[in-house]
């Protein structure tokens, strides 16, 4: 004990024993009084003498010490016992992520979190082991690293980047809006804002970014061939020849100069000038630096530009992917498939080495190839004795397909049900297949697919955008609420899932008052964020409080629509019901092309479009 510990505990006793003090003197005082019986005088004192109050001051002293000790125990006792314990579990999960048992790290990490939710470490090694699961919480737990050191930039990056991974570009908006101010300065920012604006395909935007780079890094390659890019594809003739002169000089070897001339190409193609793609396809063709994967994308250009030479480029291309790996491969296959050439395919498949033709992948493509040709029987002759051993589920489906081709129904639906049993234990064996049915046509199939993937696993981030078409395409817009629903029942605490969930519900006329509930806390949770906006939004609109409505959406707040189409559709909408036409009108041009929408989506536009173009007939 320190020497001031022991002098404050001594000062206290002498505070504490004043009181005692003060009674004894007054028992003494009274006792002495004349007129009191001398048996009761001699019954006090020994009562006194037996009590004594200096034992009742120590007791006193004794018991307020143990108070005290406990209190302390309290408040500072089990703070030192949690740090103990989040310390120890930090340790574990370390040792966790260096097995590689990431499960287990999680759980631990989880533990952490309870106790401590703002542990900047515990936090920070969530949010990188949620993104090596590719886990849809892996931008949450980037969000809270942010919240925690937001003056850190690299943890915004991150953000954005987990969300950008899983397709989630509101998320990824709003995490680059959150940057402070002051980090705003760095080049990486605004490489951010370039990929955003990319993925949105926003070239005004895009431009910006890239402007901005070159102000901070004027000497940065990658940027100035970008932006030249952007300027050669632009409506200016006299910018477009300068920027195709720049890109023209650049030397072998440049790091933006391979990807220059397969936009080049692309360019000229989508223009009709097919004789200038083909001069800069075989120019990447030619380029001593180009990969397997530019050559063909040098031949594929000269396909379509209607190059006379074409085919003679391809015994070259076949020669390398026959030695090469099995993805080269499938590649050139794949693209003979796509320019009608499913023969020649089969033929050169057909006559690789063992090894490789006998691989997994490259029996996919020969399937692919088959079912383009309509041989059923060759293709069943091909598959039956095989087994793909993780891929066997796309083999059961290419069963299924030629059963179905032939008509026979139960060896259709005997092999449909093997291939679904086989996907569902298969990581992304769900989604592969269906993706493959998709494309094949197959409605239903796809939609049962979705419902199994929702029952299992909502979390997946593919079901987002799959439930999304699947719905626009279909009609089946319950099956995207359905997912919605399932989510915000795993986890009733992600107000943005929440939002998510409240929006569609409103959209779909479906849990009206829950739906508005849920909308008003996520957007009083996160105001700033475009999904609880528009829920919210939606909200006040069909309780008939538009301007309220429109006060989420102020328009002179800077917002850009043409950064985000979803804040534009529902910006767009409300501002409509408010009354402020010219906005709205600006706000939903071309959402069709920068927006997939469910069938409920659409219907609203379409009746805001009509209210638009009736107001300003008026």
């Amino acid at each position: 004990m320190t020497r001031q510990t022991f002098t404050f505990f001594r000062l206290l006793g002498k505070i504490l024993s004043a009181p005692f003090a003060w009674l004894d003197d007054q028992f003494d005082l009274r006792q002495n009084l004349r007129g009191v019986p001398h048996v009761a005088r001699d019954r006090w004192r020994r009562w006194r003498d037996f009590t004594d109050f200096s034992f009742l001051r120590k007791c006193a002293l004794v018991l307020l010490a143990a108070v005290v000790l406990l209190a302390g125990f309290r408040w500072w006792g089990l703070e030192i016992y949690r740090d103990w314990k989040v310390d120890r579990l930090l340790t574990q999960s370390v040792g966790q992520i260096e097995a590689e048992n990431d499960r287990a790290a999680f759980l631990l990490l989880r533990q952490i979190l309870v106790i401590r939710p703002d542990h900047p470490a515990a936090n920070l090694r969530m949010a990188v082991l949620a993104d090596k699961i590719r886990s849809p919480e892996a931008p949450h737990y980037w969000k809270r690293v942010a919240e925690i050191e937001p003056e850190n930039l690299d943890h915004h990056l991150a953000r954005y980047q987990s969300a950008l991974q899983q397709r989630r570009m509101d998320e990824a908006a709003a995490a680059l809006d959150f940057v402070p101010e002051p980090l705003r300065a760095d080049s990486g920012y605004w490489w951010a804002r370039r990929g955003l604006a990319h993925a949105a395909r926003d070239s005004g935007a895009a431009e910006t970014a890239l402007r901005r780079i070159l102000e901070i890094d004027p000497g940065d390659p990658r940027a100035t061939v970008l932006l030249d890019l952007i300027l050669f594809e632009s409506g200016d003739p006299r910018e477009a020849d300068d920027a195709r002169r720049r890109l023209g000089q650049l030397a072998p070897g440049h790091p933006e100069r391979l990807t220059a001339l397969r936009r080049i190409i692309r360019h000229h193609i989508e223009r009709g000038e097919f004789g200038l793609a083909e001069v800069w396809a075989v120019e990447l063709w030619n380029a001593p630096e180009a990969t397997f994967e530019d050559r063909v994308a040098a031949w594929r250009g000269m396909g379509e530009a209607g190059a006379p030479d074409f085919w003679n480029y391809l015994e070259e291309l076949q020669d390398e992917a026959g030695r090469g790996v099995a993805g080269m491969t499938v590649m050139l296959a794949d693209f003979l498939i796509r320019y009608g050439k499913a023969e020649e395919a089969v033929r050169w498949l057909t006559e690789l080495p063992e090894g490789l033709r006998e691989t997994p992948d490259v029996q996919i493509v020969t399937a692919e190839a088959l079912i383009r040709l309509e041989e059923w029987e060759e293709l069943e002759l091909q598959l039956i004795p095989r087994n793909w051993e993780r891929l066997d589920y796309m083999r059961l489906a290419f069963l299924a397909r030629s059963s179905r081709e032939r008509g026979l129904g139960g060896s259709f639906r005997a092999e449909w049900s093997r291939a679904t049993s086989a996907a569902a234990l298969v990581q992304d064996g769900l989604r592969h297949l269906h993706w493959l049915v998709s494309r094949w046509g197959w409605e239903k199939e796809a939609g049962d697919l979705l419902e199994l993937a929702i029952a299992r696993a909502p979390s997946d981030s593919w079901l987002d955008q799959a439930a999304h078409v699947h719905a626009q395409f279909s009609g089946n817009s319950a099956l995207a609420l359905r997912l919605w629903k399932a989510r915000h029942a795993r986890d009733s605490t992600d107000f943005i899932t929440a939002a998510a969930y409240a929006r569609l519900a409103l959209l779909m006329g479906e849990e009206i008052e829950n739906a508005r509930r849920l909308a008003r806390r996520a957007w009083e949770k996160e105001p700033a964020n475009p999904i609880t906006r528009a829920a919210h939004g939606l909200s006040l609109l069909q309780q008939s409080q538009a301007e309220e409505a429109a006060a989420l959406f102020p328009v002179d707040s800077g917002d850009d629509p043409g950064q985000s189409p979803f804040h534009a559709f529902h910006g767009g909408i409300i501002l409509a019901r408010a009354g402020n036409l010219e906005t709205a009108e600006r706000w939903l041009e071309n959402i069709r092309e920068r927006m997939v929408l469910l069938p409920e989506e659409n219907a609203l536009l379409e009746e805001t479009v009509a209210l638009i173009n009736t107001r300003s007939e008026n």
